[in-house]
Formats: structure tokens, C-alpha cells, sequence
């Protein structure tokens, strides 16, 4: 049996990467001048204000101030219902300080456990200026940044914003105070999804908190048939459906291992620690990152190629370490793509 020592070290990311490369290789597609939304005249006589309306009652989702500064958990939200023709946008009303160094949210699918599986996943980072997106299947996915373009302060970096989200055909489309703000790809079929669920994250993965206070949320729908995109986020949409990364072409779920059976850890140093050691035990296999779940005992080993998944178990299955707390644990591992969700452990 193998034997793997748990030691804590220093690192900047809670999940291990293998190839610090992965943001330097995907270069985002940004145009300089974007035009607002256009809306086509409407032919029927209906009452304009509440269907274009975020806050109208009928779509309040029940929330009192939350602000990640000082709350204990995530924000969550249900999102039921969710399909293009039906519920197909998010509205928030945030405040934001002007000191704020970035927050972030998650969209994922309903039965999502402790962020482990992300469709969406949005973070202005006001310090650097720009905005990354990515998505996560266990381990975070190659991710997207785009420049934040916001001169007059009005947009995404005004101290008030109401934010909407549409979930359309290519992807999610984000609007700040009514200026258009990025749009993220969809990198998995988002019709298989009925129910959805949104999530304010308190902290980052590295335990850092986040900055932004949470008003009002609104979730419902609005017609997208009646607006005429600009010829410039056009281009940028066809841009980013064009440039989804091979995480889509080769899917994580099909090269990731979940291994289980580990010491419960809430001590970020020891969380990473134990995720280099394992980085190293399956080093033969080409992994690209480990994300182990801060104190839930199980994480995500994600290889490069899906037929070194089978190998790897067989050779690494049953490993042993001594935790910190000088216990003896096994490893236990099997194949994300044979599991009923990334969840379901």
C-alpha cells in the first residue's frame, strides 16, 4: 500500500493546480465600444412597466440585507422553474463599497452541494479591474476574463447596482444598471437543468471575504424576442461561443476521480497540504488539479486524458496517509462519470 504524509503548507489557491497556465492561455475577446440594448416597438397594448420591471412583487424572491462582510453562511436562492420560454432572468439590487476589492455568485444546477457544481460562476474583481468567469464540475473550469469598461462609474463599479442576468440560448448575458457588463458561454446544455439556484458567496476559496451586501433578488421572465442585440455584442457572443474551452469537447465529469474516506479538515493550510500530497501520488497520470471540499472528507482529482481515469483508480485505490491528528486513512475512489452527480457522495 501506498503511504502519503499530510504536512501543511503555504499556498494562494485552495484548489491545486497543476498548471498555473490556465488563465495565461485564454485570452478574453473584448471590444472597446458597446452599444446599450435596443427594444423593438411593441405591436401589442400591454402594460410595458411590469413585465420589463425587476421588483415587481410578483417575482420577489423572500430575502432580508445580507451582507458577505459579516454573514456566517452563502446567500442561496431556489430557482425553480427555469427554461428560456419560462423563468429566464435574475434581478439584484446590491450595494457595493467603493473600497470593495471583488464579490462573486454562483448559478447551479438545484441539487448543487457545497459549490461543487457551477454553471455560472461570476467575480468583478475591482483591484485588477476585470471580471472572471468560469464554471466548475467538481474542480474549477478553465476560466474567462473580460476588462471592466465602466468610465462614468455608472455600471458595475457604481456604489448601487441592479444587476440582471439572462439566461439565453448561447449563454448567460449580464447587464449592470442597465449597461451591458459580460456574457459567459454556456458549457453544458442548460435545458437539462429545470430547477436552478443562485448563490452569494460569504468567501472565497482561500477563506478571503467578499464584499458586497446583498438588497433584493428577483427572479422571472422577460421577452427576449423583443430585443435587437448590437451589432458589437453580437460579435462578442459569437466570439465566446466560438472559444469554449476543450473542458467542453473533453469533458471533466469523464477525467475526474472522486476520492473519498479523507480526514474532515476545515484548516485551509492543511486542506491544501493534503491536496499536494496528492497531486504528487498520482503525478503518472498527467492531473491537472485536486479540489478537496473544506470539511466534508471527499474531493476531485481531475486527469488530463478520461482513459487514464480506470488505471489510475486501479493503482491508487485504497492508499493510505496519517492525518494530522495521527490516524491512519484509506482512500477511497471511483469515477465522477459513473456517479449519479458530482454531489452524490
Amino acid at each position: 500500500m501506498k503511504m502519503i504524509k499530510t504536512e501543511g503548507v503555504d499556498g494562494t489557491d485552495s484548489a491545486i493546480d497543476a498548471s498555473a497556465a490556465d488563465s495565461k492561455d485564454n485570452e478574453q475577446y473584448t471590444v472597446s465600444s458597446l452599444k446599450p440594448i435596443r427594444k423593438k416597438q411593441r405591436v401589442e397594448d400591454e402594460d410595458v412597466d411590469e413585465i420589463l420591471a425587476f421588483f415587481s412583487p410578483q417575482g420577489l424572491l423572500p430575502t432580508t440585507l445580507w451582507s458577505a462582510e459579516t454573514a456566517e453562511t452563502n446567500l442561496s436562492f431556489d430557482l425553480p422553474n427555469s427554461s428560456i420560454d419560462f423563468n429566464n432572468t435574475i434581478g439584484i439590487e446590491a450595494k457595493i463599497d467603493k473600497h470593495s476589492k471583488g464579490w462573486a455568485l454562483n448559478i447551479s444546477p438545484a441539487d448543487d452541494k457545497y459549490c461543487s457544481d457551477v454553471l455560472f460562476h461570476f467575480n468583478p474583481r475591482y483591484g485588477k479591474m476585470k471580471i472572471m468567469m468560469t464554471d466548475r464540475i467538481g474542480t474549477w473550469g478553465t476560466p474567462t476574463e473580460t476588462l471592466i469598461r465602466d468610465p462614468s462609474q455608472q455600471g458595475i463599479t457604481a456604489t448601487n447596482i441592479q444587476l440582471k442576468i439572462q439566461i439565453r440560448q448561447e449563454g448567460f448575458l449580464v447587464f449592470a444598471n442597465n449597461q451591458y457588463c459580460a456574457f459567459f458561454a454556456h458549457r453544458r446544455d442548460i435545458h437539462q437543468f429545470k430547477d436552478l439556484k443562485l448563490v452569494f458567496l460569504a468567501a472565497d476559496d482561500n477563506g478571503k471575504r467578499e464584499e458586497v451586501t446583498i438588497e433584493k433578488v428577483w427572479w422571472g421572465h422577460q421577452d427576449f424576442t423583443r430585443e435587437t442585440l448590437s451589432p458589437s455584442m453580437n460579435v462578442i457572443i459569437r466570439k465566446a461561443v466560438a472559444d469554449i474551452p476543450e473542458s467542453v469537447t473533453n469533458p471533466i465529469a469523464e477525467r475526474t476521480v472522486i476520492v473519498e474516506g479523507l480526514p474532515i479538515l476545515t484548516d485551509l493550510e492543511l486542506l491544501q497540504g493534503l491536496e499536494y500530497n496528492i497531486l504528487d501520488l498520482f503525478e503518472p497520470f498527467h492531473p491537472e488539479k485536486v479540489a478537496l471540499v473544506t470539511g466534508q472528507g471527499y474531493g476531485y482529482i481531475r486527469l488530463k486524458k478520461s482513459a487514464d481515469v480506470a488505471v489510475a483508480i486501479e493503482d491508487n485505490n485504497g492508499a493510505e496517509f496519517e492525518g494530522a491528528d495521527g490516524e491512519t486513512y484509506t482512500m477511497r475512489m471511483r469515477p465522477m462519470a459513473a456517479a449519479p452527480s458530482v454531489v452524490s457522495v
